[in-house]
């Protein structure tokens, strides 16, 4: 037996047989003395302890058992007090009464909504303490572990700022606030759960303010809030953006992000009059936390707002005292220098009409010749960076290559705080035109959004070296998923309708802030240029004339992928049309790979379209891998068509990190004039220069 903690504590310290883990050798252990003496030992020990009864006593008492939480089946007792919902929706009640009824019979019957919820109803008022309690009896009374109502009513008007004591009563992670001039719609609480698992730090609501750059006029600044001349107002049906002013009326708030609030005092106690106002200052200036405004199906919103929520009177921000401590505020984050413009200024919508041409005309001239680039991530070393230039490369492509299990995929940080991943994001590029390297910057497709995508570019659209936005990486259709290159004239390409609506979707939210920079389509079937001939790139050309279609070229997919390879096929060579073809193969050389580019060429004259081979590449352990690197670099070369290697740098698959050489062994230290993939790479930059 082991002389582990846990045998010992059974055994005994004495059991003759108790071995040293790391004993590999037990010659004097195993004796026939030793084993019976533990024979004797094992028929004198008291065995009582080995019994199931004695060991599940030995686990109830112990503190690891004792620090679980206990479950309740009962609903009546202690424990269920403490029952974890999925979401806390809280209801803050003055005046609007009249609507409690209808808020309440929505969120309690007529939800789509699976998941289990807890309501709070905070009453204001009083005088109303009755009516409320009658309205509320109704659904206590049928309260579960699935569905609960407590009612909680104050002497005091404590105005909205009873959510910053939500901490302490919400039985869930997330709070959800329905204001009692917002009817909930059947998807209310679905709608919110959505966009908190989509964002699960943002703050996320309907409607809000958004400051454009100015400067705090310190003689008046009642203008701001009276003249809107740098305020504008962003309404439910308004696409998602991000916004500096949260109207908390119907908003989703991490619990974290109220325990944020609460650690920061109010210098001003009527400053609980715009608490959304100081909630958002608060979280988006002390504590990074992202404000979005979602957008809301028009066909089937998530909230109707009540024909009194807007009544003079009784809506809050109708009142003088409110005004003035919406000034008051305004004045305070002003002095404290938030929020900051830095990065809006460089915005298209600041530049003039002649910075604005220039601009345009130098990211023009870039596809006016050809070039040869590679794909990086956005985490290259400044140092690896500058090798690059020294082979040659005028340019990258970024968004496609791995960042390390750690990290996720390409910029899944705009995600969690997209402040922070946009300036790392500008710093990165800032030093790739520092260096002469020029930018396409692509997406993940189940990251690209008209949201997100629009952020980017309006950060983006006057950087000289961003020269493309290609939209959604390796799109592909459901019906495109299951098949193979050469079926692909088999297929049923309806759906790449659905891709092409995606695409408009996204063209249109880049156009509306920068209107310089090319945008990039793939074509579909994870961007296969054999796809090419199914794309119907006439329907996106009737909204953007500034297009450049994008394909991806390692064909044959049997040869190019070490999996797909396993060590079967070598360039030039025989190499099967699909799996167990054994006679149906096809000779690949570089005179296959010239008649393939040649269709892309062909292609593009046809349609009048600019072609851009975003990725190239081939397992560095294949057989051949430096003579195919080598053919398709020169096959692109002679069609004029700007080509990106995949890859430089990676670092968390080396499958086509050319730098480790040709075998599949990794070599760090490998000279570059040594590895005859590198030199193929470095003498196919000379050929696009010259």
């Amino acid at each position: 037996v082991p002389a582990m903690r846990s045998t010992v504590e059974y055994i005994g310290e004495k059991y003759p047989l108790l071995y040293d883990t790391s004993t590999t050798d037990f010659t004097h252990l195993i004796s026939e003395e030793n084993i019976g003496k533990a024979i004797e030992y094992l028929q004198k020990m008291d065995k009582e302890k080995f019994s199931l009864e004695k060991f599940v006593e030995n686990v109830t008492k112990s503190a690891v058992f004792l620090a679980v939480p206990p479950r309740s089946d009962s609903e009546r007792s202690l424990v269920s007090s403490f029952f974890k919902f999925d979401v806390t929706i809280c209801i803050c009640s003055f005046k609007r009464t009249h609507n409690l009824r209808e808020i309440l019979e929505k969120l309690w019957y007529r939800q789509d909504y699976n998941g289990s919820y807890q309501i709070i109803v905070w009453n204001n008022n009083e005088s109303r303490t009755k009516i409320v309690a009658e309205i509320c009896s109704h659904f206590i009374a049928r309260n579960t572990n699935r569905r609960s109502l407590e009612l909680i009513s104050s002497s005091e008007n404590h105005f909205c700022t009873i959510r910053f004591a939500m901490p302490s009563l919400m039985k869930s992670d997330y709070l959800l606030i329905c204001d009692d001039d917002i009817i909930p719609g059947s998807n209310f609480i679905s709608f919110f759960s959505e966009a908190r698992n989509k964002y699960p730090n943002d703050v996320c609501c309907l409607r809000g303010h958004k400051f454009l750059p100015h400067k705090l006029d310190l003689n008046n600044p009642h203008a701001f809030w009276q003249e809107y001349e740098y305020l504008r107002f962003v309404d439910d049906h308004e696409p998602e953006q991000f916004i500096h002013f949260v109207h908390a009326d119907a908003c989703i708030i991490p619990k974290a992000a109220l325990h944020e609030i609460a650690s920061v005092e109010m210098p001003d106690s009527q400053f609980a009059l715009v608490d959304d106002y100081w909630m958002s200052y608060i979280l988006n200036h002390k504590f990074g936390r992202n404000l979005r405004k979602l957008c809301i199906d028009a066909k089937m919103p998530a909230v109707n707002r009540t024909s009194d929520s807007d009544k003079e009177g009784l809506a809050l921000y109708t009142f003088n005292e409110v005004e003035d401590a919406k000034v008051r505020l305004y004045v305070l984050h002003m002095l404290q220098g938030w929020p900051s413009w830095e990065l809006e200024m460089s915005f298209e919508k600041f530049c003039s009409d002649e910075e604005k041409l220039k601009i345009r005309n130098q990211k023009q001239s870039f596809w006016s010749q050809k070039h040869l680039g590679f794909n990086i991530n956005s985490f290259l070393r400044e140092t690896k960076i500058k090798q690059l230039v020294e082979i040659g490369a005028t340019c990258v492509r970024i968004g496609a290559v791995g960042v390390g299990e750690d990290v996720g995929f390409e910029f899944s940080d705009f995600l969690s705080n997209a402040q922070s991943a946009i300036r790392r994001l500008l710093s990165k590029l800032k030093f790739l035109e520092s260096q002469g390297i020029n930018v396409v910057i692509t997406l993940t497709r189940n990251l690209a959004s008209p949201h997100l995508w629009s952020f980017i570019a309006e950060h983006c659209s006057t950087m000289k070296n961003v020269v493309g936005y290609d939209i959604i990486n390796e799109p592909y259709t459901k019906e495109e998923s299951e098949e193979v290159a050469f079926l692909l004239d088999q297929v049923d390409h309806t759906s790449v309708s659905q891709i092409v609506e995606k695409y408009s979707e996204m063209i249109k939210a880049i156009r509306k802030v920068d209107t310089l920079t090319p945008i990039i389509v793939e074509t579909t079937f994870w961007a296969h240029c054999n796809a090419l001939k199914f794309f119907p790139v006439e329907d996106l050309l009737k909204i953007e004339k500034n297009l450049i279609v994008s394909c991806h070229f390692y064909e044959p997919f049997f040869l190019t992928s070490r999996r797909r390879n396993a060590g079967r096929f070598k360039f030039p060579g025989e190499v099967y049309v699909y799996e167990n073809s054994g006679w149906d193969a096809i000779y690949w050389d570089e005179t296959k790979i010239m008649e393939k580019i040649n269709e892309i060429k062909r292609w593009s004259d046809e349609k009048q379209v600019k072609v851009f081979v975003g990725e190239i590449g081939i397992s560095r352990d294949v057989s051949g891998a430096d003579k195919y690197l080598a053919a398709v670099i020169d096959s692109c070369c002679k069609c004029d068509l700007t080509t990106m290697i995949y890859s430089f740098g990676e670092e968390c698959w080396d499958n086509m990190n050319y730098e480790l050489g040709t075998e599949q062994s990794v070599n760090y230290n490998l000279k570059w004039s040594e590895n005859p993939l590198m030199i193929e790479i470095m003498q196919g930059m000379s050929k696009y220069r010259f």
